[in-house]
């Protein structure tokens, strides 16, 4: 459970940290160490009552300790205690946060991102649903009734109108009841508007045996299932169409050239192979 590299690590972290404020008059903060020793071990025995959620054999929640250097990070800007709420409260924190804002984004491919590191996934999903009210007025929030429980509280909190939709047994969306509340409640603003498209695409998909659609290299990919429902001779008459752009892989991927345009020509290109593959 206890990597001694850790403490290791911390501890030259921690001397290395002292060496910035050498110049400074000597001061170490003091305590009773004998009363602070019997208190952590009483919390030590009682934090024995908890599930191992550290160890590997464990799966039953989705609780799982930070990385070593999260944690190591957290303990040495804790002889700080830095608050990234102004630049006077945390410096070298909010440098920090800008930088990782920046790689964060870059991951998306986002040039310049603007944003900030949350303290927790209630606090980011407040936010988000905060931003969303003022960038859109008076839109509804729709999410699957499998959704965390925080989005129709905040939603609540917030002021904003919510609707969940239902699921099938198996946890999927009904996009037939979302389709019913689009109409009572209006449009999309296009970005949700393609990440539904991207769920009525995966559903048919999965109806069809394909476990995964994916984009990649400028060619639509398709995954098939070990039970894939593919019309074998749907797939030959189109391998031997005459520019079709058509492969397959050994892996049981089928691979197929996408179109250059916008959004909504590649999802036309995904809805039209999906249907000379026997998709309902």
């Amino acid at each position: 459970m206890i990597n001694p590299a850790e403490l290791h690590v911390l501890r030259t972290a921690l001397e290395r940290l002292e060496e910035g404020f050498a110049d400074l008059p000597r001061f170490t903060p003091e305590f009773d160490v004998d009363v602070v020793t019997d208190v952590l071990q009483q919390v030590s025995v009682r934090m024995q009552d908890n599930y191992p959620y550290y160890h590997p054999l464990y799966a039953g929640q989705m609780l799982k300790p930070p990385h070593p250097v999260a944690r190591i990070a957290y303990a040495l800007s804790l002889w700080i205690n830095p608050n990234n709420h102004a630049l006077d409260g945390g410096r070298a924190s909010s440098a920090m946060e800008k930088e990782c804002i920046s790689e964060l984004g870059r991951m998306f491919g986002w040039e310049a991102p603007l944003g900030h590191l949350a303290g927790g996934g209630t606090m980011a999903n407040l936010e988000a649903l905060w931003i969303a009210s003022r960038l859109h007025p008076g839109k509804r929030v729709v999410a699957s009734e499998q959704a965390h429980y925080t989005h129709a509280r905040l939603c609540d909190v917030l002021g904003i109108p919510f609707s969940a939709i239902r699921c099938s047994p198996t946890g999927h969306m009904d996009l037939a009841h979302l389709d019913e509340l689009l109409d009572r409640y209006g449009s999309l603003p296009d970005e949700a508007e393609n990440l539904l498209e991207v769920i009525r695409l995966k559903s048919r998909a999965r109806r069809l045996g394909i476990s995964a659609i994916d984009l990649a290299k400028g060619e639509i990919v398709l995954t098939a299932a070990d039970q894939s429902q593919v019309d074998p001779q749907r797939l030959l008459d189109l391998l031997h169409q005459a520019g079709s752009g058509l492969r397959v892989a050994p892996d049981r991927k089928i691979y197929a050239r996408a179109p250059r345009g916008d959004a909504a020509q590649l999802f036309a290109a995904a809805r039209s192979l999906l249907a000379n593959l026997g998709a309902a």
